[in-house]
């Protein structure tokens, strides 16, 4: 059939914003309401093949980008972590690329924005060290740019001095009290370095700890 006629709309019961469409009794589609607006679809439309090709590309769409905004409105999602989301729901990688650039475009996705925040809660709440802070930026699909300034802009060597330096104090007052010295260098060098300060803070700390 080359073309088709809308004969009937009507809300798709138990279904939020859906609305199905028929051609006599036919069904053709289930659309979003977005899509019915944006289309203009009415009773008496007139359709052709392409026309419906084009619909379904829009709900397909549609769903896409209702599926993005659920997540991201749950917390914030750097673009490799909503991109991988939508993949594991079945979207393809070209349709939740664009709904992602869209998205990006209009600030809700921000991966700067999203690697500040992270990393401030894994400098404060967690006490990880700058190299620990980039590496898991970076496992969310931070740019090594993007992870390098936000750590650089969001701690020094002096605030991770003190962060290392208050963890030490935490472990020598609690389970390494007992130690001795080479049993503090060995097991608080090991502890301070996994999680992820720099080499030359680690020895710092301890220089002051074991003096």
């Amino acid at each position: 059939m080359d073309t088709i006629k809308i004969t009937r709309i009507e809300r798709k019961k138990h279904s939020k914003g859906l609305w199905s469409i028929f051609a006599e009794e036919t069904h053709i589609a289930d659309l979003h309401e977005d899509v019915i607006v944006k289309h203009r679809i009415t009773p008496g439309k007139i359709l052709s093949s392409e026309d419906v090709e084009r619909l379904l590309e829009s709900q397909e769409r549609a769903k896409v980008m209702e599926s993005a905004i659920r997540l991201i409105s749950h917390r914030m999602r750097s673009k490799k972590e909503l991109l991988d989301s939508l993949r594991r729901k079945g979207y393809s990688d070209e349709l939740a690329e664009d709904v992602i650039g869209g998205l990006m475009e209009k600030g809700y996705v921000d991966d700067q924005g999203f690697a500040k925040m992270y990393a401030q809660s894994l400098l404060e709440y967690r006490k990880n060290g700058s190299r620990a802070v980039q590496m898991k930026l970076s496992q969310k699909g931070i740019s090594s740019e993007i992870a390098r300034s936000v750590v650089e802009e969001l701690t020094s060597e002096d605030k991770e001095y003190e962060a290392a330096l208050e963890l030490a104090m935490k472990k020598l007052k609690g389970s390494y009290k007992n130690e001795d010295r080479d049993g503090i260098y060995r097991k608080l060098g090991g502890f301070l370095s996994r999680k992820g300060y720099p080499y030359e803070i680690v020895m710092k700390v301890l220089r002051s700890v074991t003096k």
